[in-house]
């Protein structure tokens, strides 16, 4: 594992939040970067990332690959921020760059998606992050559109396995202006995240396409999206993680306050990509069959939002 000041990191993923926190971490020269980019891949070679952000515009010009054999040497670091889809190898993707001594951090949604790195990377230093951002790729190649948060919430896994690496990116991170929160137990955080990813995710793509301020101001949405929390509250606590009533409150009142938003989910819907309805509610869902919690609400999500996925890819 890299322990200097500046690592060499292959990015895996250069959509709008891979981008953003790379991209943030390459513009302040923490990091030298390499990005893979399956498209428009002349055209970010040229005129490189370029973010609109609230914190503050900044460009990038990384090294540009196609794919992460072209890389041709061993990073210190990969990040991964793919889309966590069932047809999407997160291993594959990851197994013809990872060196000896290369450390693997996933920026990444969803529940139960360091289990497979780490028992095919065993010894490689893990860092999992869970990402609070509103931002979004333009229709220009290369550029972001950042809106809103912008923070992360950064753990080791298993936890306390790689404190030296926790350390050294939350420097890092630090460093480069983005606020992050190092994390004792990151399953915890992936489960807090829930409460407003399952939710205003789900909503936005099953309530006929609508934004975060809709869901707020309806009634009847709003009703639905704290009863999708009291459900993932008490599955989290079926799963030893206990998320409190006032935590509830803070998402309720955190996306109130928040600019009106398209969620992630509802770009991908409306781009026809594959949404990750697995990840981010199935998992849950599975827990909470595992554990005997009711979850009707729970349940009804999952089967609208798979309906929605497969006529959309249809």
């Amino acid at each position: 594992m890299q322990t200097s000041a500046k690592p060499e990191v292959l990015l895996i993923g250069a959509g709008a939040v891979g981008s953003y926190f790379a991209g943030r971490c390459a513009a302040a020269n923490r990091i030298d970067l390499t990005a893979v980019f399956r498209h428009d891949t002349e055209a970010v070679r040229r005129d490189g990332i370029r973010v609109e952000s609230i914190a503050g515009d900044f460009a990038v010009h990384p090294r540009i690959v196609a794919a992460s054999p072209e890389y041709g040497k061993e990073p210190d670091w990969i990040i991964l921020a793919t889309k966590v889809l069932p047809e999407t190898d997160p291993v594959a993707l990851l197994k013809g760059a990872v060196g000896p001594k290369t450390g693997i951090m996933l920026i990444q949604n969803g529940l139960n998606i360091e289990e497979p790195i780490a028992r095919a990377f065993p010894g490689h230093p893990l860092l999992s992050a869970v990402a609070y951002i509103g931002a979004a790729r333009t229709n220009i190649p290369g550029a972001i559109r950042h809106i809103g948060g912008g923070r992360l919430k950064l753990g080791d896994y298993p936890a306390g396995s790689a404190p030296e690496a926790l350390k050294l990116w939350t420097e890092i991170f630090t460093a480069a202006g983005v606020p992050v929160t190092p994390e004792a137990d990151i399953v915890r955080a992936r489960w807090f995240k829930l409460l407003w990813n399952i939710p205003y995710n789900g909503i936005s793509v099953v309530g006929g396409k609508i934004g975060t301020r809709r869901m707020v101001n309806d009634p009847e949405l709003a009703e639905l999206a704290e009863r999708l929390m009291k459900e993932i509250q008490a599955v989290a606590a079926s799963d030893g993680r206990v998320l409190t009533d006032s935590e509830i409150q803070a998402n309720i009142d955190y996306t109130r306050n928040f600019p009106d938003y398209k969620t992630s989910m509802l770009l991908d819907f409306e781009a026809h990509r594959p949404l990750e309805c697995q990840a981010i509610v199935g998992n849950a869902l599975a827990i909470a069959r595992k554990n005997g919690v009711p979850a009707p609400t729970l349940q009804a999500l999952f089967a609208l939002l798979g309906s929605c996925d497969r006529e959309n890819r249809s």
